[in-house]
């Protein structure tokens, strides 16, 4: 009986985060976009409907994990910065493997100039991703000029 009862609370403690119920809302809506997004991005060369429910599962639980509002907008940014920027990567490997002479069309300038535009939105989510977990900017940057 212990034993049931040590596996129970075990899992309980997994819940026990008293997230809001707009910050729920934020959650599940940012998780099943992660998913949609990884589904479209990874479809060349895996089944959408486990993608989409492994990728929703697993951002849902990392954005769960996260303590407050912030933390969850926040890891939400770095989620989606990350799958942007495998995006172009993975759609480059997709198109290596099509063509019959990989290497002359991956390594061509107008496919890095792509990969490299993709990854500009990137750095703007982590960036966003960043500036929400350190706090408020605008009283940071009074402290630094000294007004």
């Amino acid at each position: 009986m212990s034993r049931a009862n040590s596996l129970a609370s075990a899992f309980s403690a997994r819940f026990d985060r008293d997230h809001g119920a707009v910050t729920l809302v934020i959650l599940a809506v940012v998780a099943v976009l992660l998913g949609g997004f990884a589904s479209w991005i990874a479809a060349d060369f895996l089944p959408r409907l486990p993608t989409v429910v492994v990728v929703t599962l697993a951002g849902g639980a990392v954005l769960y994990e996260q303590p407050d509002r912030r933390a969850v907008l926040a890891a939400s940014c770095y989620l989606v910065a990350t799958l942007v920027t495998l995006a172009p990567l993975v759609y480059q490997l997709a198109l290596a493997l099509a063509v019959p002479n990989p290497l002359a069309h991956v390594a061509s300038t107008t496919d890095a100039l792509v990969v490299l535009l993709a990854w500009l939105p990137a750095g703007l989510f982590a960036l966003a991703g960043y500036l929400l977990s350190v706090g408020p900017l605008v009283p940071r940057i009074r402290s630094l000029v000294g007004s």
